[in-house]
């Protein structure tokens, strides 16, 4: 959910030359399925999306955000293929491909794909799941986090705590994310004494 919160942690863990280690083998061994998979069956079907949303994932955890766009770019692009643009596994797709040009320092190309989400009609009957729509949220959130606009994101967190602490309870694990995000943001705002209430 939060980007930046998980960018700092794995930032910190491929400190460790073992997990370092442990992510590069990983990459290459799904290289090798994914390219095995290509050869035998194409990449116009859900098990190569499924593969390269694994391999979209392990270059993220090995701070590798070039080839994460890459890849999302790829994910995004066939998922539209396949299901076309109203489908949730192609929008999840696009709220990723946004995440990845923001973890590339595109904010430019993340905001564009966050405001014509926003434009959606999400109360429609036939609109996507309401879990794509926090999902959203939270993108725009990570934008203005980015782009160190403070005073904009904190109602965005406030927001998803809320609706989080509604409907899963305050011990979710989406909760806490959630909350643990809003301190982040109130922490960058130094209303540290604010963000505390959130950490413990």
């Amino acid at each position: 959910m939060e980007n930046y919160l998980a960018r700092l942690l794995l930032t910190s863990e491929m400190d460790d030359p073992v997990y370092f280690a442990q992510v590069h083998q990983n990459i290459m061994d799904l290289e090798k399925k994914r390219v095995k998979h290509f050869n035998q069956h194409g990449p116009a079907n859900s098990s190569y999306v499924n593969l390269m949303g694994e391999l979209n994932m392990a270059y993220l955890h090995a701070d590798d955000p070039a080839n994460e766009l890459a890849i999302a770019k790829q994910i995004f692009e066939t998922t539209r293929s396949l299901y076309g643009d109203d489908d949730d596994i192609t929008i999840e797709a696009q709220i990723a491909l946004a995440n990845s040009y923001l973890d590339d320092g595109q904010n430019k190309e993340a905001q564009t794909i966050a405001t014509k989400l926003l434009k959606r009609d999400w109360a429609e009957e036939e609109a996507p799941s309401y879990d794509l729509y926090l999902d959203v949220i939270c993108l725009q959130a990570d934008i203005h986090h980015f782009k160190e606009l403070y005073t904009k994101e904190l109602p965005l967190r406030k927001h998803v705590v809320s609706i989080f602490e509604e409907f899963e309870g305050s011990a979710d694990n989406q909760t806490i994310m959630a909350r643990v995000a809003l301190g982040y943001c109130l922490e960058k705002m130094k209303r540290y004494k604010d963000a505390l209430g959130h950490y413990i």
